[in-house]
């Protein structure tokens, strides 16, 4: 009598075939919807308990063993392919008329994908949009792109506060650090997300509890805070406010900003102004306020 083998591997193939697909479309679908990776590193926003880089890593190892295991798949299937489109040979007008018409909709989805047009156009822009969605959401804004990467002096000086007054609140706050420090590695070490350790350092927020901190009710709270000297509240702020709260006249300050280069409208914030014209806000309050 024989014996049935363990693992037969035709079927496993088969069925690893299947199960790494559908991982893939799973975590293309997750990735499709994330924000971009300055507000996903900035926020440690979570899916499941998995950050972005670990969904993209996950999507990433499934689609490389998607394509090993559908590669296998066609050596032990070569036969039946064989035999099927030699047995096409007595019909090949049909069978020419199959490869044409798949290799055109794979031209078209191609041409599609590069230079946009109807309905490649709308998913295009449903994924923006979706991304976008996020960073409309002030309390997981970043005060200069992924500047989590920045040390604390360079995050310090890149949003015009004193070094000082952040090493300052991160003492209070029991987390210590020097200005070479990546702002990044400090708060993971510390338990906090960037964003809530920016919160801290600013002053805006008090050291709390990880469950308080976690439960969504500090962030939001943190943000309706003023706009102190140890603040970064001004790149928050347009242009039109910053000209109320220093008697400058608005069309003037468009004028010294037009004169040095830089692109802005009244109703901009300091940040867009300066991620748009690539400068420091720190360089915008100088034309601002110089007499």
């Amino acid at each position: 009598m024989r014996t049935r083998p363990a693992l037969r591997f035709r079927p496993f193939v088969s069925i690893l075939t299947g199960f790494s697909f559908a991982a893939a479309v799973v975590t293309g679908a997750v990735l499709f919807v994330t924000p971009p990776g300055r507000v996903a590193n900035w926020s440690n926003w979570t899916v499941w308990g998995l950050s972005k880089q670990e969904w993209s890593a996950l999507h990433i190892c499934f689609c490389a063993l998607f394509t090993i295991a559908s590669f296998v798949h066609i050596c032990f299937n070569i036969r039946p392919l064989i035999n099927y489109f030699a047995s096409r040979i007595q019909s090949a007008r049909r069978l020419r008329y199959e490869w044409i018409g798949a290799l055109v909709l794979c031209g078209i989805t191609a041409w599609g994908s590069l230079r946009p047009f109807a309905p490649f156009s709308s998913l295009l822009r449903l994924n923006t949009t979706l991304k976008n969605s996020w960073g409309s959401q002030t309390a997981e804004q970043p005060p200069v792109p992924h500047a989590e990467l920045l040390t604390v002096r360079q995050l310090a000086e890149q949003t015009d506060i004193p070094v000082d007054t952040v090493l300052g609140n991160l003492k209070t706050a029991g987390i210590t650090a020097g200005p070479d420090d990546i702002f990044g590695t400090i708060a993971r070490q510390a338990g906090y997300s960037p964003e809530e350790l920016y919160l801290l350092a600013t002053g805006k927020t008090q050291a709390q509890g990880r469950g308080q901190r976690r439960g969504g009710g500090g962030q939001g709270e943190s943000r309706g805070g003023s706009d102190g000297a140890g603040g970064g509240g001004f790149g928050q702020q347009t242009l039109r406010q910053v000209c109320q709260e220093s008697n400058l006249d608005i069309n003037t300050a468009l004028e010294r900003l037009r004169q040095a280069g830089i692109k802005a409208s009244a109703d901009q914030t300091i940040r867009q102004v300066a991620d748009e014209n690539n400068i420091r806000p720190g360089e915008i309050r100088q034309l601002l306020l110089r007499q």
